[in-house]
């Protein structure tokens, strides 16, 4: 018997299974209390191959989600999915009443002190008891949390750039990642978005050059994972006068998995002390100790460290006076195990009050101080430098429209100047920047230059100007530098016409001698020649220049035309052909690329069938990067759709594809997809596709889903 019979079997029996069962099954419905919402889909899928590299397969996944009030007093937030390492995506239980607020799940706890920041996903239970509504000046928290997987850290230096920075590891786990930028921790998808699957770091800003980046992530390994508990109890008293008290402590529990390494633990104690000395006087300070009760331990990680600061403000009529100091020995340890840089830091600055100011000043807002900062530990961070600096930032309104922003740095260790200035219209927003930063004395430079201008699309025109200029140096020497200019207009000319035109021009080198420039030039004219026809046009001029290529100086000049023709409501053509006629300068090497593509579609609205078919043509051509010659390639398919009422649908498929000088000259697909929607929860898909080139593979996919 042949092999495409046994599956034709085979994929019958299931669907009649299937069919029978699902036909059979009572409709049943999940009574929700007011105010609580369930939703949910379970996905099964079955996989068959005739290729023995693809071995036959089931899959399914499961998802729940709850979200809603249980009554008056609990709520909660359920996101269960079952492809996940974790299984669980998302907890969170809240009870909340006039004496206490619990919360079970994934919580997020306020620390004591600015030491105990994080933004690490921590799941546990947070419980909040208050004193009767008359007397809410006490307040009792209680917190337990669990935390697993291999901490990993990485540390790279700001380039004036926003990345992307690819880390060790990969396969990060989802909202365990802390960054830290000149030891400030940053906001996750505010200041930063990760990839947790492939590890990239990208900064929404740039970040300044010289600066220390500190990253701090969990990967999961399911045998050398690290298991942390952390649980504490915490307590604030408003009774007093001169100002709130808060005091807590924090025990940490660490338990390497499948290790002959003896636990670890340690005890943290905190205070905030706020001082209230009269309406414009007030201070405030932090202490936290870590006591380590670790007995294995080494020398080093046995000893215990504390953190202090100190932070006085005074304010005036036309400013406020801030000190902040600030000591954090090398020995102390956050019970996050998170990143502190050690050492002495002190600052004296001073915010402008435009509110209070005269006239001229009330456009006015900034800061600026000075800081000293006497690192401790050279083993604790890669920049170990005293560092004194004079900083500021303003931002000037001259009025709704136009504003100057400033920031400066003036160091020891580095420098830094930012102009930007942005004005905006009814038709046009500019924004124009500079910027000059150095570090090490002056060995490492950057300085770069950008100019954005961008028109409102009033009466569907549009003009778009962008320029940015960049040089990083290192030791005198190029590092890297971008100059790249940019322009697009788009003129409606009247009803039926309008005319484009870009110009871009690109230049970049790097530090290995690298270097890639481009410069194109395109002219777009848009014409609708009638009701049913619109018609395109492009015709651009490229050239380019990349020392690591292949071919390091090509010459490209080409033409774009497309058409859309729809001569009957039902009958709808789109035909598109691009023409480069290229040039390898340095290989004396010319050819003709065409690429010809075009799509029939006949689909009439009031009827449940259509049909489309699709042609594309490519010629011979040479690959700018590699080198290497590609054979012309031919490809044409049909497709036919079709609906029986509002819950089937069908569609099949056919194609033909052929490549001249490749592994498999000709592939010849066919391809049957069904979709049948059993109910307003059920659904069913079914595809087989069937592909013969130098060898045959049938492969047939069944997935049924239902939703809650």
């Amino acid at each position: 018997m042949k092999v495409s019979s046994i599956i034709t079997a085979i994929i019958a029996a299931i669907l009649s299974a299937l069919c029978s069962a699902l036909c059979c099954a009572p409709a049943f419905a999940l009574e929700i209390s007011e105010g609580l919402a369930l939703d949910g889909s379970k996905v099964i899928s079955y996989k068959m191959s005739t290729l023995l590299s693809e071995s036959n397969r089931v899959d399914q996944n499961l998802k729940i989600n709850l979200k809603g009030s249980i009554n008056e007093n609990l709520t909660t937030d359920l996101k269960i999915d079952d492809s996940l390492a974790d299984k669980v995506e998302k907890m969170y239980f809240e009870y909340d009443n006039e004496k206490m607020n619990v919360v079970v799940g994934d919580i997020n706890f306020s620390p004591i002190t600015r030491f105990g920041l994080s933004e690490k996903k921590m799941r546990g239970f947070l419980a909040n008891f208050n004193t009767p509504a008359s007397k809410k000046e006490n307040n009792l928290t209680l917190m337990y949390s669990f935390e697993n997987g291999r901490p990993e850290k990485d540390v790279f230096m700001g380039e004036g750039r926003t990345g992307p920075f690819k880390l060790a590891g990969d396969k990060l786990m989802p909202q365990s990642d802390r960054v830290y930028i000149d030891a400030v921790l940053k906001n996750r998808n505010i200041d930063y978005g990760i990839d947790y699957d492939n590890g990239i770091l990208t900064f929404n800003e740039e970040v300044p050059l010289g600066a220390e980046i500190n990253v701090l992530y969990s990967v999961q390994t399911g045998f050398d994972n690290l298991n942390r508990h952390s649980f504490g109890a915490f307590a604030e008293n408003d009774l007093s006068k001169v100002g709130a008290t808060r005091v807590g402590f924090v025990r940490t529990e660490e338990e390497l998995q499948n290790s002959f390494v003896p636990s670890k633990a340690r005890t943290e104690f905190n205070l905030n002390q706020d001082f209230t000395l009269n309406e414009k006087l007030t201070t405030n300070l932090e202490y936290s100790r870590s006591f380590k009760d670790s007995v294995n331990s080494d020398e080093s990680d046995a000893r215990d460290g504390a953190a202090v600061s100190l932070n006085t403000k005074l304010a005036a009529r036309y400013f406020d006076t801030n000190l902040k100091f600030s000591n954090v020995e090398p020995a102390y340890k956050p019970y996050h195990n998170g990143y502190i840089k050690t050492g002495k830091k002190s600052e004296v600055f001073f915010d402008l009050r435009p509110d209070r100011g005269p006239e001229i000043l009330n456009k006015l807002n900034g800061t600026f101080g000075y800081s000293r900062a006497e690192p401790k530990d050279s083993a604790a961070s890669i920049f170990t430098n005293e560092e004194d600096k004079f900083f500021g930032k303003f931002l000037y309104n001259f009025n709704d429209r136009v504003s100057l922003n400033t920031n400066f740095q003036n160091g020891t260790a580095g420098d830094i100047k930012d102009v930007k200035l942005n004005a905006r219209s009814s038709k046009l927003n500019i924004e124009n920047g500079i910027s000059r930063q150095t570090r090490n004395g002056g060995a490492d430079e950057l300085n770069s230059l950008s100019l954005r201008a961008s028109s409102f699309p009033i009466n569907k025109n549009v003009y778009f100007v962008e320029y940015n200029d960049s040089s990083l140096k290192s030791s005198s020497m190029v590092k890297d530098e971008n100059n790249d200019f940019n322009f697009k207009m788009k003129r409606k000319m009247s009803d039926d016409i309008s005319l484009g035109y870009s110009l871009i021009d690109m230049n970049r080198k790097n530090m290995a001698e690298a270097e890639s420039e481009a410069t194109e030039n395109r002219l777009m004219l848009d014409y609708n020649y009638s009701r049913g026809l619109a018609l395109s046009a492009q015709v651009a001029n490229r050239e380019e220049k990349r020392s690591f290529a292949y071919e390091t100086r090509a010459g490209l000049k080409g033409a774009l035309l497309g058409a859309k023709y729809s001569p009957l409501d039902f009958v709808k053509l789109l035909f598109k052909r691009e023409i480069w006629d290229s040039a390898l300068q340095t290989r004396g090497i010319n050819f003709m690329k065409i690429e010809d593509s075009s799509k029939l579609i006949i689909a009439w609205p009031d009827r449940p069938y259509s049909l489309e078919l699709k042609n594309y043509i490519k010629t011979p051509e040479y690959d700018l990067d590699s080198g290497a010659i590609r054979g012309k390639k031919v490809s044409n398919a049909a497709q036919f759709n079709l609906k029986a009422g509002s819950r089937l649908k069908f569609c099949s498929e056919i194609s033909q594809s052929a490549e001249e000088s490749s592994l498999s000259p000709k592939t010849n697909t066919a391809r049957q997809e069904v979709k049948y929607k059993v109910n307003d929860d059920i659904d069913f898909f079914l595809n087989v596709e069937r592909e013969k080139s130098f060898i045959t593979n049938i492969s047939s996919i069944f997935r049924l889903e239902a939703k809650l």
